[in-house]
């Protein structure tokens, strides 16, 4: 810290000294872009004839200090036409200097942000990507991320987690952890957002820049190893004349179809039941002690070997199952399609000194799913106030989010595939649920509440609610110091609270059901209740804060043929959170008094006897993180071709270490450029602009789960039957060795323009190293826990990014075509620990919960299996190797198999993948269309379960494929049916290598057209412009490898395609 202070002081007195050197005056003004006059940063300023010179900050203003006199001042940028201006000194008036593109494309000087500093992209040595609003607006959706899919090179929305929604889990390059968080920083307005991104509106942003290298991202220290999305919310210019926009558009979605997950024939599973009735497997099952439920058709089998339905009436109700498909009253009854609406309006002007924007956005999602949907409401403020002749300006903002979201939608889990959801006339029907309706009926005849399940009638009555509120105030100070200095002073405090509320009414089987279960029933006699009858409320309340507080001196200086540009900072930043859930029970929503629970003693369950504990709701949670951040940043130019940029950073936290020299990270960055059109000896007339460039550094990783302290979870009383006292479960043994996850990237890159503006491009080659990445590793037992989380992994990540896009028509019809292509190969360098070849062929087994296995000289998302020696002629059962023989054993080719011996078949994630995005317009016209591929990965296909089958559950439609006469494994590699529960063998189906498929596939992503109205077009036309616009959305597959899948991405829920119609006015 008094290093800090001691800088900052030196280049204070420094910046007086050289003040007192002659008697100059201060020349002030902004530099702007003619067509649309927004700032420009970077341009540099000479005098001309000599060596005095300045360059425009963010804002595009410029401050340098001249004698008294005439003189003229120089503005040039790569791109623009230079600008030579008169000035007389002394001038009260700030100058106002317009510069207009030049032959290239305004492309060229586009602005990119790190989040603590905005520069030409040109002057960068680093690799970003840029969306900016013209290409976030393309897309419809409410979601901001979701906007960058298909668009940006070297990032991938990944569909291999099946637990997230989409769009949840993005990698940028590869993964840069293991068991990790794999999600990118995010940052908005130059500061960490702590939030869900899905809360920020998108008709709020700006511009989205994907800091892709160490020289881009390394500013951001230990967070930034997954790679960081910046952020920029709008704001209004200074002097700008008031602008009020309006922006509305409806999404109507495909309705979710119960028939797209692949299943058997209903009538096959029905003549499966009966075969297992007269084998006898449900024997346990009818008269089991816990009066589990059997299926209507083994019901119906019972009742009629007890002589209570006829031979005739047992067919008829036979035929009638075979007849049913659950799924059409799901479609029916159960999902529609989906319709969001979003609204936002604008209002932004400014003065000399004084700079505003408004906005308000609300969007209200109705999800297919019926009784489930979300609104969201955003109000987001930003005043800018430029005082003391300039040399300050002062920024305060303001972005507050309500979101409120429902969920009535019934559990429709565990039906069975003939159930009958409604009568003829749409009334409720009961179906069977958790106990057999023998038990059911004799319970309700002695007094138990209605213990009858209709899902139809459920919609609505265990409403899931959830409401929150944020809100993230930013404040931040800029002063010019001496010539060439600024301090900059940044402060951001964020809020989030809210609740989850479901109340479970009594009219709810929720409630009816756990009531009954711990009820006391006698004939004759009232109910004696261990659980009061009435609603059921769980209740969560939760809040979040950060505050972050970063002070930053810049430095901007040219000299003749020398530029620098340098930062440097401390950063503060303490995130908390907490969150406390709580169940009350006699609940009556009316009054929202609930009643009291004797938690303690045991009460016999009625469906078993055996005695139980009434569920304890209570749990209590928080954290906090804490860090000190140290950064520097310096970027030179040599004749405004030659590039150096390095950054430093220093980290550190309350999660790692305990010595000091353990708590913090430092990380590094350089950066090389070489801008080869600037040469005269590559005076071409073709070559607008080309760069070459270079960049090593470390970035780093974070997991709030990896802590060197020991942490427990404390547990009530309640819940220790054995002294009845409170009780701590060990979560992370002490790791006081724990380190922090290091990057290390490599990146070099080409960027080119040719024939003046017509075609653009870049193509980078990267190399990522993980080092000291985290993981679970198996602990010593006696320390009171199996795992514990450590640095046991390395990683080596490679690949390259190459964009294009060009002109190929101009005229009155213009025809503009866009291209990435990205590679990314990644491999396992180290891993601790012995994998074990079943754990390694799991993976993507249709196994719930399975993560991957790492495996040395391997990708992390790897798919493994066993090798296939095809199905026995005889019997149809599938064979693997054993000794490299056909074999059938199956215990011990799971169980012998070595690693070596399984066959590998490459990454589960795409190896290669990009889009083609083609754009039409003419006149006011405009239609685009993004074709999307990713190649280069597999999966392993969905298939028959025969040991679910054969206990009375029903797989996948395989089944009328499968190998049943000798001669049927010429022509298919569905196995036989065992007629048995068999577990080795079923293990050995889902992990054998008959099952994978290449995931390569050609997608139509979506397509726009839009019309835009323009008021000099239109004389009598009332706005400044009218833009009508329409949008389609994941419209459909082109081509796959996989013919046997109908998508290999989303091959159990389809993706649903979503049609869009918007209108954006300009007042």
């Amino acid at each position: 810290m008094r290093k800090i202070l001691f800088i900052c002081l030196a280049f204070l007195l420094t910046g007086g000294v050289w003040a007192q050197q002659a008697e100059l005056f201060p020349i002030r003004g902004k530099v702007l872009q003619i067509a649309d006059r927004k700032p420009l940063p970077g341009v540099t300023v000479v005098l001309k004839g000599t060596t005095t010179g300045t360059v425009t900050d963010a804002d595009g203003v410029f401050l340098i200090s001249l004698p008294k006199g005439e003189h003229f001042l120089t503005f040039s940028f790569i791109g623009l036409i230079s600008t030579e201006v008169k000035v007389t000194v002394p001038t009260a008036e700030p100058l106002e200097i317009t510069m207009q593109e030049d032959t290239r494309t305004l492309a060229e000087v586009t602005v990119v942000s790190t989040g603590f500093q905005d520069l030409p992209a040109e002057r960068a040595t680093g690799s970003f990507f840029q969306a900016d609003q013209k290409l976030l607006n393309r897309k419809v959706s409410t979601n901001i991320l979701d906007r960058l899919e298909d668009v940006s090179p070297g990032l991938i929305f990944n569909r291999d987690r099946t637990d997230l929604p989409p769009g949840q889990s993005i990698s940028i390059r590869g993964n840069a952890t293991l068991m990790g968080d794999r999600r990118p920083l995010v940052v908005v307005d130059n500061m960490i957002y702590d939030g869900p991104v899905e809360n920020l509106n998108p008709n709020d942003v700006e511009s989205i820049t994907v800091l892709r290298d160490a020289a881009a991202a390394s500013i951001w220290g230990a967070r930034a190893g997954n790679g960081v999305i910046v952020i920029k919310t709008k704001k209004s210019d200074f002097s700008q004349p008031l602008q009020l926009t309006f922006n509305s558009n409806f999404t109507m979605g495909q309705a979710f179809d119960p028939f797209y997950q692949p299943q058997m024939d209903i009538s096959d599973f029905v003549d499966v039941e009966q075969r297992l009735f007269g084998e006898g497997y449900y024997e346990y099952l009818y008269d089991s002690y816990d009066q589990r439920d059997v299926s209507p058709v083994v019901e119906d089998l019972y009742a009629h070997r007890a002589g209570e339905i006829t031979d005739t009436e047992l067919q008829s109700k036979i035929q009638g199952y075979r007849e049913r498909d659950v799924r059409r009253h799901q479609a029916e009854y159960f999902y529609r399609p989906s319709f969001n609406q979003q609204y936002s309006m604008g209002l932004s002007g400014g003065t000399k000194g004084y700079a505003y924007l408004l906005s308000l956005g609300y969007d209200t999602n109705k999800e297919s799913n019926l009784e489930k949907g979300r609104n969201r409401l955003t109000l987001n403020t930003r005043q800018n106030w430029n005082f003391w002749k300039e040399r300050a300006d002062l920024e305060l903002g303001a972005y507050l989010i309500a979101n409120e979201s429902s969920d009535g939608f019934p559990d429709l889990g565990d039906l069975y595939p003939y159930d009958l959801l409604a009568d003829e006339q749409g009334n409720p029907l009961t179906v069977f649920r958790d106990y057999n309706p023998r038990f059911k009926a004799q319970s309700m005849e002695l007094g138990a509440l209605d213990w009858n399940y209709q899902p139809l009638a459920e919609i609505g009555r265990s409403p899931l609610v959830r409401k929150d509120r944020e809100a993230r105030i930013n404040l931040r100070l800029g002063l010019k110091l001496a010539e060439g200095f600024s301090l900059q002073s940044s402060y951001q405090y964020w809020l989030q609270n809210g609740f989850q509320e479901q109340i479970n009414g009594l009219d709810s089987y929720s409630a009816r059901n756990l009531v009954n279960l711990y009820s006391k029933l006698a004939m004759g006699v009232n109910p004696v209740y261990g659980i009061p009858p009435g609603g059921i409320r769980d209740f969560t309340d939760y809040s979040g804060f950060s505050h972050t507080w970063r002070n930053q001196l810049n430095f901007h200086k040219k000299h003749v043929s020398h530029e620098w540009n340098a930062l440097a900072g401390f950063e503060f930043r303490d995130f908390q959170n907490s969150a406390n859930q709580n169940r009350s029970y006699g609940f009556d929503p009316d009054t929202g008094i609930s009643q009291a629970v004797d938690y303690v003693s045991f009460f016999p369950q009625l469906n078993t006897g055996w005695g139980a504990q009434v569920p304890f709701g209570q749990t209590a949670t928080g954290t906090i993180n804490r860090y000190v951040s140290l950064f520097a940043n310096m970027g030179y130019i040599f004749r405004d071709k030659f590039l150096v940029n390095g950054s430093l950073r220093s980290d550190a936290s309350n999660l790692y270490g305990v010595d000091t020299n353990q708590k913090r990270v430092p990380l590094w960055s350089a950066g090389l450029g070489w801008i080869l059109s600037e040469e005269d000896w590559l005076d071409v007339f073709w070559i607008d602009f080309l760069k070459v460039k270079a960049s090593l550094g470390y970035n780093g990783n974070t997991n709030p789960a990896g802590t060197a302290y020991t942490t427990g979870k404390l547990f009530g009383s309640n819940t220790n039957p054995w002294v009845g006292q409170p009780w701590m479960s060990l979560l992370n043994p002490p790791n006081p060795q724990l380190r922090w996850e290091k990057i290390r990237i490599a990146n070099i890159g080409l960027e080119w323009e040719l024939s003046k503006g017509r075609m653009q491009g870049s193509v980078e080659g990267y190399r990522k190293e993980g080092e000291d990445l985290y993981g679970i590793q198996p602990y010593f037992p006696s320390s009171g826990n199996n795992t514990v989380n450590r640095n046991y992994a390395n990683t080596l990540t490679h690949g390259f990014d190459l964009s294009l896009s060009g002109d190929i028509i101009r005229g009155p019809v213009t025809w503009t075509a866009f291209w990435f292509h990205s590679m990314v190969k990644e491999k396992v360098t180290y891993y601790a620990n012995e994998p074990r070849p079943q754990n390694v062929a799991s993976y993507s087994s249709g196994r719930s919960g399975t993560l991957p296995e790492p495996v040395e000289g391997f990708p992390l998302y790897s798919i493994f299996s066993y090798p296939f020696a095809g199905l026995d002629p005889q019997d149809g059962s599938p064979r693997g190797y054993l000794d490299g023989e056909p074999s059938k054993d199956y215990a011990a080719i799971l169980n012998q198999t070595k690693l070596e011996d399984l066959e590998f078949h490459g990454s589960a994630i795409p190896t290669h993948f990009g889009a083609i995005r083609n754009q039409l317009s003419w006149k006011g016209w405009e239609f685009s269309v993004n074709v999307a591929y990713r190649l280069g990965y597999w999966f392993r296909r969905e298939s028959v379960n025969y040991t679910s089958l054969n206990r009375g559950n029903i797989t996948h439609s395989d089944y009328a494929l499968r190998w049943q006469n000798p001669g049927d494994e010429l022509h298919t590699e569905i196995p036989s049916d065992p007629l048995t529960v068999n577990e080795t063998r079923t293990s050995f189906e889902l992990v054998n290598a008959s099952r994978v498929r290449r995931g390569d596939h050609v997608r139509l992503q979506d397509l726009q057209l839009a019309y835009t109205f323009q008021k000099n077009e239109q004389t009598k036309f009332p706005f400044s412009s009218m833009r009508i616009y329409g949008y389609a959305n994941n419209l459909g597959i082109l081509w796959k490898s996989a013919k046997d899948v109908v998508d290999p991405d989303y091959r159990n829920i389809q993706a649903l395609s979503t049609y869009s119609l918007g209108i954006n006015i300009q007042f």
